[in-house]
């Protein structure tokens, strides 16, 4: 039996498909894109929060381009893997806690 997707198109053609971005499965990118911009505004997130120079929420969204509720998830995706974020009203900065885990 072929390893075949829903689609009835196997897993292999498939994925040929999305990496040699034939003309016909181009909107099939959006999704790999998507992962790509959301590795890099975590990364950015997490380098903002280090330096202290988030401000609010609504701050932060701006500054990454999402929305303010982008943000929370976000916050909860660094929650999941085992991240301390705390928002500092002194500093007005998001921040983690002295014992943060590197994942």
């Amino acid at each position: 039996m072929k390893n075949t997707s829903r689609f009835g198109v196997t897993i292999e053609r498939l994925f040929l498909l999305i990496v040699n971005l034939e003309p016909k499965y181009k909107h099939l990118n959006t999704t790999i894109m998507s992962f790509e911009q959301q590795a890099a505004r975590i990364e950015r997130l997490i380098g903002l929060i280090d330096s202290s120079n988030t401000g609010t929420a609504a701050d932060l969204a701006k500054k990454l381009c999402v929305s303010r509720r982008t943000i929370f998830y976000d916050f909860e995706f660094l929650k999941g893997k085992g991240h301390q974020i705390f928002f500092c009203y002194v500093s007005c900065s998001y921040r983690f806690e002295k014992n943060r885990k590197i994942f």
